[in-house]
C-alpha cells in the first residue's frame, strides 16, 4: 500500500501523510507527469524529500515563460543536482514529451 507521497506506508508516517495531502492543493487532480515523477522520486527519496523535489519540478515544468527545452534542462539539472538517478531523467524528459503532445 502507498502513502500519498506515492512511498510504502512503512516509509511514511500519518503525520507525513497528512501533511502532504493538506499541502498539496493539486492532490487527486494532479497531471499523470507529476503523478509519474512522485512515483519515481518516492523509490529512493522519503516523503518529505520527494515532495519537494516535485514542488520544484513542478514550478519549473509548468513555467510557460520559459521555452520547453530550456524546462526540461532546469529540472533536470535540478534533480541530478539532489542526487535523481539519470535513469530517472531520461525516463521523465520521455514523460514529458508524451505530456506536451496530449496537451491542449
Amino acid at each position: 500500500m502507498t502513502g500519498d507521497c506515492g512511498c510504502e506506508a512503512d516509509g511514511c508516517s500519518e503525520v507525513d501523510q497528512a501533511t502532504t495531502a493538506a499541502s498539496s492543493p493539486r492532490a487527486g487532480s494532479e497531471p499523470a507527469l507529476l503523478q509519474w515523477l512522485r512515483t519515481a522520486l518516492s523509490v529512493t527519496k522519503d516523503c518529505a524529500a520527494a515532495d519537494s523535489l516535485l514542488i520544484c519540478a513542478e514550478i519549473i515544468l509548468f513555467d510557460d515563460s520559459m521555452p520547453l527545452q530550456d524546462r526540461i534542462e532546469s529540472v533536470s539539472e535540478a534533480l541530478k543536482g539532489e542526487g535523481v538517478a539519470d535513469e530517472v531523467l531520461v525516463e521523465l524528459a520521455i514523460h514529458i514529451a508524451d505530456h506536451v503532445e496530449t496537451s491542449p
